[in-house]
């Protein structure tokens, strides 16, 4: 679009009011000659201005044309598209957590269920263990008592007791219900050396081997004698150190 612009310079003006007062001076000296118009040239202004019109059409025309529409729209719907993909893969993301968030919220509610029904049961058996305790308690204190009395009962019977080591077995005690009586009043008199007159003043509730009977050859059973009165005890206590340096032992 071309510009015409009317220059603001003054010159020209002048000129022409110099002129037009030069042809009137020289009309009224002289004869009176036609006017001859004169072409006014083109102030230099005015195509300076013209061509700064067409420089400014120019670059508002480049302006509003972009370079490449095309290569400028498909950019635009590349990045657009990676954007799309970029939030659908983000909202998927989410999507998992928020289903893993969700399992993880289960999972804990069903542990602490779990951990109530656990604390419940652990109180439910320590009422039991202390229970048992007490009854532990309770039971160890009469086995002690019982232990207490019965050691008591077996040192008043033991008092009128003693016990023979190493007197070998008989046969005349097998079958026979006072054979083994018959056998120690032998070994008081020949191997503790227990006059006739005392032993017959000796006299026993019970005389036994202790256990089962062994095969021969193996060492003798241990013979129990139970003294009544207790003076019987006595006289053979004081015989004892007649089987110093033998194999017999008294207990």
């Amino acid at each position: 679009m071309r510009v015409n612009h009317t220059s603001s310079d003054p010159m020209p003006n002048k000129k022409a009011k110099r002129t037009r007062s030069n042809r009137s001076s020289s009309s009224s000296s002289t004869e009176p000659m036609q006017a001859t118009p004169k072409r006014i040239k083109p102030a230099k202004s005015i195509e300076n201005t013209n061509t700064v019109g067409s420089i400014a059409e120019n670059d508002l025309a480049t302006m509003s044309k972009p370079d490449d529409p095309g290569v400028s729209l498909t950019s635009l719907n590349e990045k657009l598209d990676l954007i799309i993909k970029s939030t659908s893969t983000t909202e998927t993301t989410i999507r998992d957590l928020s289903a893993s968030l969700q399992k993880v919220t289960v999972t804990m509610d069903f542990t602490l269920e779990e951990l109530e029904d656990v604390k419940s049961e652990n109180k439910r058996l320590k009422k039991i263990a202390e229970k048992n305790v007490r009854q532990i308690q309770d039971l160890s204190a009469k086995i002690l008592h019982q232990n207490e009395t019965l050691l008591d009962l077996q040192t008043r019977g033991m008092r009128d007791n003693l016990v023979f080591y190493n007197i070998p077995e008989s046969d005349m005690e097998f079958g026979n219900r006072d054979g083994t009586t018959h056998l120690l009043l032998g070994f008081l008199q020949e191997q503790m050396k227990l006059p006739q007159e005392m032993l017959v003043q000796i006299s026993f509730d019970r005389v036994h081997r202790m256990g089962k009977k062994r095969e021969k050859g193996s060492q003798p059973r241990p013979i129990v004698a139970k003294f009544n009165p207790f003076k019987g005890k006595v006289l053979v206590l004081d015989h004892a150190k007649n089987l110093r340096g033998t194999k017999f032992v008294l207990v």
